[in-house]
């Protein structure tokens, strides 16, 4: 049975995909690599972590340099910060309503962001009420954290002991390859939504699940036979 869900914010319940893609573009730039958006899916989508910025720096040939790594992450954040101010964040309706009818079911609903302005996303973002999105969740974990970034698992292990959830009892809704790996790693089912036509690479990285929108929640979201087999809809 199914007893809480475990929601990634950034590219499932806000539409901050470009904002994100675009400040990893420039930051790479300014230091002379070619950024394109197959490199986003595949290394920076859902993740902040050094690894995947050492990995693209090698395969552009600019060795292992942790001055370096360290420069494009906090270009990357003061760039995000600065298109966050600018553009107002989109909500993507389908996680919303998903995200209402997970706590009308009584789920427990928890967050896990890396991202340190996932608190503000989540209170700009508003169900149909009128209530903010960030209220309806029992817990959340957002920020940098002192524990490995996905796709380590900690995250989500960390999210569901704050709710008291196993990973047989959770269900994680992420969008990146990233965020699939984590989820599978540390135990969990997990939905993956394809928001960058990337059905193929999630299914890849082990969802057991993968949607265009989050389908309608139901009774069957208690039933993890739901999600025995990968399959696109």
């Amino acid at each position: 049975m199914i007893e809480a869900i475990i929601w990634d914010i950034d590219g499932v319940l806000a539409d901050t995909d470009l904002l994100h893609e675009t400040a990893w573009k420039i930051a790479y730039q300014s230091q002379g690599i070619n950024y394109t958006h197959e490199d986003y899916l595949k290394y920076n989508c859902g993740t902040t972590t050094g690894n995947s910025i050492e990995l693209l720096l090698r395969l552009n040939g600019k060795g292992q340099d942790t001055r370096l790594v360290q420069s494009i992450k906090s270009e990357r954040k003061k760039i995000f910060e600065r298109l966050l101010i600018k553009d107002q964040i989109k909500p993507h309706p389908d996680a919303l309503e998903a995200l209402a009818q997970s706590y009308n079911l009584g789920l427990r609903n928890v967050f896990a962001s890396s991202s340190s302005h996932a608190r503000q996303n989540l209170q700009s973002l508003r169900l149909r009420t009128g209530v903010s999105a960030y209220d309806v969740f029992d817990a959340g974990i957002y920020g940098e954290q002192d524990y490995p970034g996905k796709p380590a698992p900690y995250i989500f292990q960390n999210a569901a002991l704050l709710v008291g959830a196993s990973p047989d009892s959770a269900l994680v809704i992420e969008d990146s390859i990233s965020g699939v790996r984590a989820a599978k790693s540390g135990g969990f089912s997990c939905l993956a939504v394809a928001r960058n036509n990337n059905a193929g690479l999630l299914l890849e990285a082990g969802a057991d699940f993968v949607c265009a929108k989050i389908p309608r929640l139901s009774h069957k979201y208690h039933k993890f036979e739901a999600y025995a087999k990968p399959q696109y809809n």
